[in-house]
């Protein structure tokens, strides 16, 4: 069983087994992978936070390939169902709960490491302590999160590494690299880049990037996207944010609307083409918001709505039946005394929002750091038209423009465009982190990390 103690401001003694896990009902079990807890201490309480994850070695060439750590989009959602849809050597067959081998598993090209962070997300347990949950003291925690990890694991510490997630992801992920870069003389870590799935940089920007993707996909009313872009915006939604609205009553209206007619209408912005489970109780939270306020406050009230409807629109049901089985939860080291595992719990916070997020990830740039920020153009999580606007913006130079890359050689995967040191890939009818076209997103990260080298 993996233990590891993160050492704040108490030493505390351990003793460390590393053995690998035998998933059940996994066909052939031959990858190696390690699943337990990573410890938080502080002077006043022994172990208040006990943080699980999984790390998976590379099925090939371990020492040679990089160390890539997902950590999670939204706070209290466990990553593990994101480890059993798609990423992880063995997923979750939907129809009849079984585990099947996934041949484009992350695991194949990389080192992958999952981190169900913060305290009570999936089988992640101990103290609520409401005031940690920001960016700032997330960029800490998770900080020294890694650095125990590469001390139980020192064999992967000289491995290239690669840190981020999807979504929400892109507000701490920028400052924990800055973090890990400044302390390289001290830690060693060899921190190569980010990577980011249909990031949100910029909650307002990616609002209004939101509607007009959901205007090009058809989405969206035309007479009232007009009316909204010269009395909401201006004239133009470019550098909108709806402050200089000469209609409070029909911008707020317009919101609502952009909200609740996608929800009524039963679509899964997790990604467009795949069923939506119905939930009436999402669709009243747009009913009884008031989003005629600014856009900025109304922006957070919008984020909750959208963070949660992607999640009612996952049937859970498959993951949590085999996930809370005993002799699963044995196998991967859980405690008797933790809850059942849920995809999703509520986890309080104080503020997830960077406002200088552009010279946060510009500063990582100039740290000769890399970023990919790839993503389906079916998601309305995250719009990839915001990753797209998003690097633009930055100001670097255009290396590559626009251009398709092929997996098969009769059909389009996606498109590849870079600035400087980002590169940003947009996979083609794929939902949120390219879901749905799996060996696409498989092959745009191998064709990244390879860049690297």
């Amino acid at each position: 069983m993996l233990q590891a103690i993160l050492l704040l401001l108490v030493a505390i003694p351990v003793t460390n087994s590393h053995t690998p896990i035998q998933l059940p009902d996994a066909p052939d079990n031959d990858v190696v992978q390690y699943s337990g807890y990573l410890h938080v201490s502080d002077d006043r309480h022994a172990h208040y936070m006990q943080v699980f994850i999984v790390f998976t070695v590379a099925e090939s060439d371990p020492n040679s390939k990089p160390v890539v750590v997902w950590f999670a989009s939204s706070l209290g959602y466990s990553l593990l169902h994101q480890f059993f849809f798609m990423f992880g050597p063995y997923i979750i067959n939907t129809s009849n709960g079984s585990l099947v081998r996934n041949d484009n598993a992350w695991s194949k090209v990389t080192n992958l490491l999952f981190i169900d962070y913060p305290v009570h997300a999936g089988f992640s347990y101990g103290r609520e302590r409401n005031e940690t949950n920001d960016v700032y003291t997330i960029r800490d925690l998770t900080y020294e999160l890694l650095i125990q990890f590469f001390e139980e694991f020192p064999d992967f510490k000289a491995n290239d590494l690669y840190i981020g997630g999807s979504s929400g992801t892109a507000q701490y992920a920028p400052l924990l690299a800055l973090k890990i870069k400044e302390n390289t003389t001290e830690n060693q870590i060899n921190l190569r880049g980010l990577f980011i799935g249909n990031a949100l940089f910029n909650l307002v920007e990616s609002f209004i990037d939101l509607i007009v993707q959901m205007h090009s996909l058809g989405l969206v009313d035309e007479r009232d996207y007009q009316i909204a872009q010269r009395d909401c915006c201006n004239g133009t939604f470019d550098e909108c944010n709806f402050s200089s609205a000469t209609d409070v009553e029909f911008c707020g209206d317009f919101i609502s609307q952009i909200i609740s007619t996608r929800r009524e209408s039963g679509l899964n912005m997790y990604n467009l083409i795949e069923k939506c489970k119905n939930d009436t109780e999402i669709v009243n939270v747009t009913k009884n918001n008031d989003f005629s306020g600014s856009i900025t406050s109304s922006a957070f009230t919008i984020n909750h709505f959208i963070e949660k409807s992607d999640l009612e629109c996952i049937d859970e049901t498959p993951y949590s039946s085999y996930l809370n089985r005993v002799d699963v939860r044995q196998a991967l080291n859980i405690p008797d005394n933790v809850r059942p595992w849920d995809m999703y719990r509520k986890v309080p916070y104080k503020n997830l929002m960077l406002d200088d997020i552009y010279e946060v990830v510009a500063e990582v740039v100039d740290s000769n750091l890399r970023i990919f920020l790839f993503g389906g153009d079916l998601s309305l999580t995250g719009p990839m038209l915001h990753s797209q606007r998003f690097a633009a913006k930055l100001g670097y130079e255009r290396t590559s423009k626009m251009t398709p890359f092929f997996v098969e050689s009769d059909r389009v995967a996606g498109h590849h465009t870079q600035y400087n040191l980002i590169e940003v890939v947009s996979i083609l009818t794929s939902g949120q982190y390219g879901s749905g076209r799996n060996a696409e997103t498989l092959y745009a990260l191998q064709a990244f990390l390879s860049n690297g080298n």
